[in-house]
């Protein structure tokens, strides 16, 4: 196992981005007493702790079924953000700080090692990783990453910002050869705007259909959100288009993928041409259906509205127009931008009122914590550190709902319906999830430090 590093800092971030949500709170719940709303706030802290309890002994999460129980694959990990499987109890494991580390059969290998320069904003640093495995296209493993990269000192001549902080160069993929161990031979396949610390996004996928999707925020600067205006953030005046707010697909060789007559979804133009979709506040989790191949994506809003979408090609999430529901909005949606026609607004499958801050997507894509959770949605939270599950309808175009939420709405953690959706509690911040080469499921703790497995009781 790889030595325990302090997340004191990290946490104290946490803290203060968790008081502001409540601040916020406060100002727009006149109604909802000061007292409940700090027991709420209490009950995040003391379900998202670090996982020990007042004498020190490690607990693991709960979980509401008990068929099934946790396990700690891999742990003293450095605010690990996401994981790939390279193989049966073998995966790649990113850190926010750059590093790049291999877990086999639960032990730090020393095979395979990256260190990457990153930016150290909240938002910002080693963030994204898939592996495609050999193919007859390419006949080699490749592994992806997305990080926010800052000049080496190396090899960059423009070392530094006018701040005297690392100059970030900006959000980026890099394609690797994964040889003998060896993560080598980086080709750069997108170079997307970054900024000093409102990035948001920066998990990547490989589709069914063999292509590499990313999905990046709006990067909106900390001092004026409106300092960038593009059409992909719904701004009808622009005509801009950079990279950012959007879920992006691009071959495995880093290009645009087109159909049959050479267009893109949206335009023919670069970067018009990478989107999938766009209108993206913040995003950390997508997956596809096993059985429709439809995506589905989570969206964090930013302040209240978090959702999960299903998301159709030339999709548009209405950021900046739009969050949440779109009946609070009724004369928004002629305000998005469509791209002539190409790109559609369509209203969120399920929204969190309150924060939950949601990070994991992921299908279940085997029988093995029960017939009932087969091709099921599992979702992780980083504010509550909660695990949700979700059936869908028989046409797999919505979420199958409990009646107390046929709203799609959760108000707060007390509404009704709420606990039929929630899977399990105590994981902490959760990163990222991922379905493992044995049918299970893992879960990434960025606070805890930690990989959980979800497995039978009985195994």
């Amino acid at each position: 196992m790889m030595k325990s590093q302090s997340l004191e800092a990290y946490l104290s971030t946490r803290l203060v981005l968790s008081i502001i949500v409540v601040i916020f709170t406060i100002t727009i719940a006149g109604s909802q007493s000061l007292l409940s709303i700090a027991n709420s706030f209490s009950a995040i802290l003391a379900d998202s702790s670090d996982g020990n309890n007042s004498n020190g002994i490690t607990k693991l999460p709960h979980l509401m079924d008990s068929n099934l129980t946790v396990q700690v694959v891999a742990g003293g990990l450095n605010m690990p953000t996401s994981m790939a499987f390279l193989g049966d109890n073998d995966f790649l494991i990113l850190q926010k700080n750059g590093s790049l580390v291999r877990i086999v059969d639960g032990i730090l290998s020393t095979k395979t090692r990256l260190e990457v320069p990153v930016a150290k904003g909240f938002y910002q640093g080693l963030l994204g990783v898939a592996v495609t495995k050999k193919s007859n296209l390419y006949n080699n493993t490749f592994v992806f990453l997305y990080y926010t990269e800052v000049a080496n000192n190396n090899t960059d001549s423009n070392k530094t910002s006018t701040k005297g902080n690392p100059h970030i160069l900006g959000n980026r993929v890099y394609r690797y050869d994964f040889t003998d161990d060896k993560l080598i031979n980086p080709k750069r396949l997108l170079n997307l705007p970054a900024n000093s610390i409102e990035n948001h996004g920066g998990y990547i996928t490989i589709g069914p259909d063999n292509n590499l999707y990313v999905v990046i925020g709006e990067v909106a600067s900390e001092f004026d959100e409106t300092a960038v205006q593009t059409l992909t953030q719904n701004y009808v005046n622009s005509s801009l288009v950079d990279g950012r707010a959007g879920i992006l697909r691009v071959t495995l060789d880093g290009n645009p993928v087109l159909d049959d007559k050479g267009h893109g979804i949206l335009g023919d133009s670069s970067p018009l041409n990478l989107y999938y979709a766009y209108g993206i506040h913040n995003g950390f989790g997508m997956d596809f259906d096993p059985i429709t191949g439809r995506l589905w994506d989570t969206e964090t809003g930013h302040w209240i509205n978090d959702e999960i979408n299903i998301v159709r090609p030339g999709f548009n999430s209405g950021y900046g127009i739009i969050q949440g529901l779109g009946v609070y909005f009724p004369a928004a949606p002629f305000a998005l931008v469509n791209f002539n026609g190409s790109g559609s607004y369509n209203e969120p499958e399920f929204v969190w009122t309150k924060k939950v801050v949601p990070t994991g997507l992921k299908f279940l894509t085997s029988e093995k914590l029960g017939s009932q959770y087969y091709n099921d949605i599992f979702i992780g939270a980083f504010l509550d550190g909660r695990l949700y599950h979700f059936d869908l309808t028989a046409d797999r175009y919505h979420l199958s709902l409990p009646s107390e939420l046929s709203s799609k709405v959760l108000q707060n953690w007390s509404s009704s319906g709420y606990g039929d959706i929630v899977f399990g509690t105590g994981f902490g911040g959760i990163s990222s999830m991922n379905i493992g080469p044995d049918g299970l499921l893992y879960v990434v703790s960025v606070e805890h430090g930690k990989v959980y497995r979800i497995m039978p009781r009985d195994k």
